[in-house]
């Protein structure tokens, strides 16, 4: 087989990522790696959220990814230089993989991401599912694991498929998308653990099966059979992250304990992008919210404005900087210490889009699932599905 690509030779010669962010990652008592070496390819990467989720509970790993956010680009690479990067997804191709498959000799290659949402979210009105292009990117994710699996390299090594979206999406959309992969999603509501509403579904599947209510997790987490789609929820004592260092003297009004035990109830309204949005969705928040809402120019959705989801010290309010919200989804400081030499409100603007849109809250929790997904003595088999006719 010729490989005549010029990011196969990157490949071959990259180093195993590290974290070079100052801080350290998130760490968890019940995320335990899977063993050996694996190499990552991470679509729709954003700044590297599946990276990060892998280097916070241990895995050692290469990767590259696909990315066309310059800005994304340079956070990413500023604190995981070893990561080797391209710009369009659909410029990947499995074949660029061969000679660091030979020369590696990895246990398993894990492909996939969060995929667009735009298409799909229930925040978009004007929403057209399927029609948009960008609701179709799942099938890249498809193509290159047909790709991989095809190799002959790949013929003793592990493969495993993850793909991420937005939970509000049309029915028809998660029925395509479970034909398109093989497989259910399962659902994940980032509110579960105490701090922020998240909800989103996940596939995650191997040649011959996807994740299931059958396959036992790790502490601190169980499966919820009583919604469409199965749930896995955090039931841990201590939050996800455990604290969060709050600025000025401001703190939410809910304690992140006592949302874990509630299910995910009192938890802070979804983080979105800063912009002056439309009021069209200010029927459904409380006259207080739709005030507040107003009063500071609809930078954020009316339901941000609700009490449970501002800070407050007293009868003062504002909303969580962008630097609170990244500790609350576990990701440190990494945009600001990054960002720095930005004007500010560019640096709150892209901030806030990244850490909260291209990254999913709970990924590191499904990361450390990989392994599960693969029984230790099953055949390394491909499923009629996934083939090629």
């Amino acid at each position: 087989m010729v490989v005549e690509s010029g990011v196969s030779d990157l490949l071959t010669a990259a180093r195993p990522v590290t974290w070079r962010g100052k801080g350290d990652l998130l760490q968890t008592v019940w995320a335990v790696p899977p063993r050996g070496t694996w190499i990552v390819v991470e679509l729709w990467a954003g700044f590297g959220g599946l990276a990060l989720a892998l280097l916070s509970t241990g895995v050692h790993f290469y990767s590259l990814a696909a990315e066309c956010d310059d800005t994304a680009h340079c956070c990413s690479q500023a604190v995981m230089p070893h990561v080797v990067r391209v710009s369009q997804v659909e410029s990947v191709k499995a074949v660029d993989f061969v000679p660091m498959l030979r020369r590696r000799k990895p246990r398993g290659v894990i492909v996939g991401g969060g995929s667009p949402c735009q298409g799909n979210t229930s925040l978009n009105l004007d929403r057209t599912g399927l029609e948009d292009p960008r609701s179709q990117q799942p099938l890249e994710l498809r193509r290159l694991f047909q790709e991989f699996d095809e190799l002959p390299e790949m013929q003793s090594v592990e493969l495993i498929g993850l793909l991420e979206n937005v939970a509000s999406m049309p029915k028809d959309v998660r029925a395509e998308y479970s034909a398109w992969l093989g497989c259910e999603p399962t659902l994940i509501e980032a509110a579960s653990c105490g701090w922020v509403h998240r909800r989103r579904f996940y596939w995650l599947f191997n040649r011959h099966r996807g994740l299931g209510p059958d396959m036992p997790l790790p502490q601190d987490w169980t499966w919820c059979l009583d919604g469409p789609v199965p749930e896995i929820r955090f039931v841990g004592k201590k939050p996800i992250p455990s604290r969060v260092s709050w600025e000025q003297g401001f703190r939410p009004v809910f304690d992140p304990a006592q949302v874990i035990k509630q299910a995910g109830q009192g938890a802070m309204h979804p983080f979105t992008r800063e912009f002056y949005h439309p009021d069209d969705r200010a029927r459904f928040s409380t006259p207080e919210a739709v005030a507040r809402f107003y009063e500071h120019t609809r930078r954020f959705p009316p339901a941000s404005y609700e009490e449970s989801s501002l800070l407050w010290k007293g009868d003062v309010w504002r909303q969580p900087t962008s630097d609170e919200r990244s500790q609350m989804l576990g990701i440190l400081q990494l945009l600001h210490q990054q960002l720095g030499g930005l004007e500010q409100a560019e640096v709150r603007c892209v901030t806030h889009y990244w850490v909260m849109v291209s990254t999913c809250h709970p990924l590191w929790f499904f990361c450390a699932l990989c392994h599960t997904c693969v029984p230790q003595n099953a055949p390394l088999v491909c499923s009629r599905w996934m083939r090629r006719p």
